[in-house]
């Protein structure tokens, strides 16, 4: 499972994941009520920044792979997350898996301009290694 935390505005993170019933549960309990908030048309939880250490701790004990593009030292470099997803994809499906993480990522398609560049880096790295 994937989640994602991107900036949202001076003081809230955006997270996206699959829904969780558990982890939300443990979201609730564990960062105040006016420090998140659910906004069900975009579908995404808003979490004020002071607690992104707390979100990115609960979402790994989930079981979440965090792409992280606030955490830029961690996640961007060299293709950071995407990198991995990469090395651990047999060479066969490197493609197919670029080009749906593509329909996501991408900037036309919702995604931030970081997202897709983290992504073509990696992809430069990985696409001719069998």
């Amino acid at each position: 499972m994937i989640a994602t935390i991107e900036h949202y505005d001076k003081v809230f993170m955006a997270v996206s994941f699959d829904y969780d019933e558990s982890f939300i549960a443990e979201l609730k309990s564990s960062i105040p009520g006016r420090n998140r908030r659910w906004l069900p048309e975009e579908r995404i939880w808003l979490v004020h920044h002071i607690h992104g250490d707390r979100l990115r701790f609960l979402l790994s004990k989930h079981g979440y792979q965090v792409i992280d593009p606030l955490s830029v030292g961690k996640t961007l470099v060299a293709g950071g997350i995407f990198s991995d997803l990469f090395a651990n994809t047999p060479p066969t499906l490197r493609h197919r898996l670029f080009r749906n993480l593509v329909l996501v990522f991408h900037p036309d398609a919702g995604g931030t301009d970081s997202m897709m560049q983290s992504l073509n880096a990696a992809w430069d790295q990985w696409h001719d290694k069998s």
